[in-house]
């Protein structure tokens, strides 16, 4: 099984192409969850739509319960593996050839209570799988992951590296409000994005550029020392969805914000 070369292991980018360039593959959510998407490893014990959250409506509410803990679930399922609990989405087929350059990007509400862990861990990603044309070769996949986590203590924005594992990346979170994630892949180079800064790169083997699948997981960690071990992510399509006071307009106008993306190997691993 290849590795990543290490002289291609890792590239801060800033020159990445821009969002607007790529072929936008992101699942709409309003008409696809939840028919459209699939258990992956465990399903989390709500994947539904809602209205009026923060503002916009279509939002996918994934959540965590503790009836689906590591200690509940039937022991086909008791390794930590199905800690990460959540639902996927076919995009390309085997022999589908993708576009030249193409993106993922959704929005996360980012709840203040977060910021730590004081009220309990919290772990929630976009995933990706790339494969060459004519080939679903699980050893041959590559699974790049954006998300956030407060696992460490403090709320951040992470990426997992599978040469290092999961690195915190430094772009700012903005708590109490949608924040874009996004990930762009350009051949075998997979740029990522976080409110619409580029935020790192990586380089996957020649020809894993044909996006097979979009994943949204969130991990369930169980009752802890810091809370209940329950939370509810939300996450929707980049736009606003419900219609906003008149007031808001103009700020809607220039607030839009852009991307984040990462870059990763090999779910297992992660």
């Amino acid at each position: 099984m290849n590795r990543l070369p290490l002289a291609a292991a890792l590239l801060i980018s800033l020159a990445a192409a821009p969002l607007s360039a790529q072929t936008d593959r992101t699942p709409d959510l309003a008409t696809t969850v939840p028919g459209a998407w699939v258990t992956d490893r465990y399903a989390p014990c709500q994947f539904a739509l809602a209205n009026g959250v923060q503002g916009r409506n279509n939002v996918l509410q994934t959540s965590v319960c503790n009836a689906d803990d590591q200690a509940n679930r039937p022991s086909a399922y008791s390794s930590t593996f199905y800690n990460t609990q959540g639902r996927q989405i076919a995009i390309d087929g085997v022999n589908t050839f993708p576009p030249a350059s193409q993106s993922l990007s959704l929005d996360l509400y980012v709840d203040a209570s977060w910021a730590t862990n004081a009220l309990g861990d919290v772990s929630t990603g976009m995933w990706a799988r790339l494969n060459q044309v004519a080939t679903d070769n699980e050893a041959d996949a590559w699974y790049p992951i954006i998300g956030f986590s407060n696992i460490s203590g403090a709320g951040t924005f992470r990426f997992f590296d599978s040469n290092i594992g999961y690195v915190d990346l430094g772009a700012a979170v903005n708590y109490g409000a949608w924040n874009t994630l996004s990930m762009t892949f350009t051949g075998n180079q997979y740029d990522a994005y976080v409110n619409g800064v580029s935020q790192y790169s990586m380089t996957g083997d020649a020809g894993a550029d044909r996006l097979t699948t979009a994943f949204i997981n969130t991990s369930n960690y169980g009752p802890n020392n810091n809370g209940t071990g329950e939370y509810t992510a939300n996450w929707s399509n980049t736009a606003v969805t419900s219609t906003p006071e008149p007031a808001s307009l103009a700020l809607l106008a220039t607030g839009l914000v852009g991307i984040g993306g990462i870059a990763a190997r090999r779910r297992k691993q992660a």
